[in-house]
Formats: structure tokens, sequence, C-alpha cells
């Protein structure tokens, strides 16, 4: 992951020009298909932050904390998020 992009912007910058594209992503040492319905945000329009935030959480690999921490999306907007996918 971190030779797709340098920082967080830049990967999910990546996962939007791709999806343009046509193209999915899959980072399988995160668990993350871009391609899954999971991925999408039930049609919401979500900012980019909160895009990554579910990357991660989707991956299973890192806690609450650690998300909100590296991506500045707060806890209650994580969970927000999460109740309408």
């Amino acid at each position: 992951m971190d030779r797709l992009g340098r920082t967080t912007n830049q990967l999910i910058e990546l996962s939007h020009d791709l999806k343009e594209r046509g193209i999915s992503l899959q980072i399988i040492s995160l668990g993350v298909d871009t391609s899954t319905p999971a991925y999408k945000p039930l049609g919401l329009e979500v900012e980019k932050e909160v895009e990554m935030a579910l990357l991660l959480y989707d991956s299973r690999k890192y806690t609450i904390k650690e998300i909100t921490e590296q991506t500045g999306v707060s806890k209650a907007k994580l969970y927000q998020v999460l109740n309408v996918r």
C-alpha cells in the first residue's frame, strides 16, 4: 500500500481515478476490494477521509481509535456512516 501513495489522500485519489476508469482496487494484505458492495457507501457522497476510514475498517486490521487517528474522521461520523451501510 505504501507504494501506491505516500499519503492517505494520494491513495484515495488513486482509488477514485481507477474507479472512474472502471478498475477496482484490491489490497490483499488488508482485505480491501473496492469492487465489492461492502466498499461502496450505498450511494452516499462521502468525503475522501471517510472513504479511507471505511477502507481501513473493512480491512479489519485497525481499531476504531487507530482509524480515527489516521484519517481524522471522528468516531461519531464513522459510526454514522457504518450504520447507514
